[in-house]
């Protein structure tokens, strides 16, 4: 993926996510968060689109012990493309 299509991507997810914060988000809307960079796939992540919709989104920035506000997760492309560090996650069926 090319640095402008993740610029794109970034920005249509903001602009999206601002609709949701502020409840203006259709129901059932899918984030498309773009394709898994080389850091990404090297890791074992499959070359397909990375997509959430918005009530897992919602649903996460209300789980106890992990509260957010939905403003929170602008840039997460961005933020999904560049990560600080991987882990493991043990049920592979939920990836």
């Amino acid at each position: 993926m090319e640095e402008q299509a993740l610029e794109d991507i970034n920005a249509r997810f903001n602009e999206e996510l601002q609709q949701q914060v502020e409840g203006a988000q259709p129901k059932g809307h899918v984030y498309k968060l773009g394709m898994p960079l080389a850091i990404l796939q090297s890791t074992g992540i499959p070359d397909f689109p990375i997509e959430m919709t918005s009530s897992k989104l919602d649903e996460k920035s209300q789980k106890r012990g992990h509260e957010f506000d939905l403003s929170d997760a602008v840039n997460l492309p961005q933020a999904i493309q560049n990560p600080i560090a991987i882990f493991s996650y043990g049920d592979k069926s939920k990836a």
